[in-house]
């Protein structure tokens, strides 16, 4: 079952309020209004007939962002773009990081955020979001653009910290050439490409997304 937190945004007077699906009705009767409406845990009916329904998303969407596993991109529709991006989990061993999806939905008055798992760039956004009003002023395809951004700001740090732990290994096999080490090496060069992988990916997706919006 899917869980939903959504921000409500009033241009008119500046402010802004956190809440549930109730929002949504406020939403529709307010002109200029927007909504950042975001979604987490395992999808249902219910939330496959709102994000149709309520914001026009189609059914083939849908379905690719409730895919546990998905190339990053981007699909621009008559009414919405459709981002898909992966987030960075933090694990115990530099060798061992996670990523998880996220799938953004984004018109001119919503922002639709999906994920199965909480993401650390969506709950830095939307954290700041809820604690600073005036981050919402600029519109829903601002704070997509800064959940974006920031998934690939977590990449950096995390990527540079592996070259530098492989570049160590390396000197290390030639002093000490066991197999322990050369493992720890084919360990940390898998994880040191598929990240810049991701890194990449959605370098190029994001690149894609402002010469959309």
């Amino acid at each position: 079952m899917s869980e939903t937190n959504i921000i409500l945004y009033n241009p008119v007077s500046k402010s802004s309020k956190s809440g549930g699906i109730e929002l949504l009705d406020e939403w529709a009767t307010l002109d200029g209004a927007w909504v950042w409406v975001n979604i987490s845990g395992e999808s249902d009916e219910a939330e496959r007939k709102l994000l149709n329904e309520r914001f026009g998303v189609p059914h083939l969407a849908i379905q690719d962002a409730n895919r546990e596993r998905h190339p990053p991109k981007l699909e621009v529709f008559d009414k919405l773009i459709f981002v898909m991006l992966r987030d960075l989990l933090i694990g115990d061993e530099a060798h061992e990081h996670r990523v998880s999806q996220l799938s953004l939905f984004l018109g001119t008055k919503f922002l639709v955020s999906r994920h199965h798992q909480e993401l650390p760039s969506v709950k830095a956004i939307f954290g700041a979001a809820q604690a600073q009003p005036e981050i919402l002023k600029a519109g829903p395809a601002h704070i997509a653009y800064l959940v974006s951004r920031r998934i690939v700001d977590n990449y950096t740090p995390v990527v540079l910290e592996l070259e530098e732990r492989l570049a160590e290994l390396e000197d290390l096999v030639f002093e000490r050439p066991d197999d322990d080490v050369i493992e720890l090496i084919t360990r940390y060069n898998r994880s040191l490409k598929r990240l810049r992988r991701h890194l990449v990916y959605q370098r190029d997706v994001i690149a894609q997304l402002r010469l959309s919006l």
